[in-house]
C-alpha cells in the first residue's frame, strides 16, 4: 500500500511498528466513532472478547456489508492465570503487527 510506504518514510519507523501504532490507534478511534458499546458488550474480559472476534468478524462481513473478505479466526486459551496465548490465523499476509497492536489496546 502506498500510505504506508508514505507513512515510513514521514515516521523513520519499520512496518512493524507502523502496523502495531496503527492497530493501537484503530482500537482507540472506534471506541471514539460510537462502537464503544457494541465492543464493550462482546465480552467482560480479555479471553471471551478475542475468542468473540469471529463472530464479530461475520456480523460484519455478512450482515453489515455482504462482503466475501476473507477473514482471520483468532483462538484464545487460557494458559494460567496471567497467560493468554492467542491464535491468528489469515489468509491476508503481512497483518501480524497490526494484530498485536489491536490486541494490546483491547488488554488496556
Amino acid at each position: 500500500f502506498k500510505v504506508i510506504d508514505i507513512c515510513l518514510e514521514v515516521t523513520g519507523w519499520s512496518q512493524h511498528e507502523l502496523l502495531v501504532a496503527y492497530g493501537d490507534f484503530f482500537v482507540t478511534w472506534t471506541l471514539s466513532a460510537g462502537y464503544d458499546k457494541i465492543l464493550r458488550g462482546m465480552a467482560d474480559n480479555l479471553n471471551d472478547f478475542l475468542n468473540n472476534l469471529n463472530s464479530m468478524h461475520d456480523f460484519i462481513n455478512h450482515c453489515s456489508f455482504n462482503s466475501e473478505m476473507l477473514k482471520p479466526t483468532f483462538t484464545c486459551v487460557i494458559k494460567d492465570e496471567h497467560t493468554l496465548e492467542l491464535h491468528y490465523i489469515s489468509q491476508r499476509s503481512g497483518l501480524n503487527a497490526l494484530v498485536l497492536g489491536l490486541v494490546y489496546r483491547a488488554a488496556k
